[in-house]
């Protein structure tokens, strides 16, 4: 896995580009976006309406941040699976809820607030 943590600006492109590079992914490449809870699938597929950028960028479609409340300058962390052919972006309010869980399972801090 590649990842790292970007900003999506007010037209959706994510400022990262080694996770792009990781997947082997080029400009005009066709894309399929599927929206989940806090988090966005990317892979590519030939029928897709939306395409890497000619910089080598993704950039979310509209409808899709605004399914998953992604807002200008929010930051997220966006992870690459080559393995699979697939790009992850998190909300990085996902990423602190899975670790603060994955602190509590270590034993690190305590359930109670």
């Amino acid at each position: 896995m590649v990842a790292a943590i970007a900003s999506v600006d007010g037209r959706g492109r994510i400022a990262e580009r080694s996770v792009v590079r990781a997947l082997g992914w080029q400009a005009g490449q066709r894309l399929q976006f599927r929206p989940l809870q806090q988090a966005v699938l990317v892979r590519l597929d030939s029928q897709g309406l939306f395409t890497v950028t000619g910089q080598g960028y993704v950039r979310l479609p509209a409808p899709v941040r605004h399914w998953c409340l992604f807002s200008a300058g929010e930051r997220v962390l966006v992870a690459a699976r080559p393995e699979h052919g697939v790009l992850i972006v998190h909300t990085l309010v996902a990423v602190e809820a899975l670790l603060a869980e994955h602190h509590i399972a270590l034993g690190v801090v305590s359930d109670e607030r």
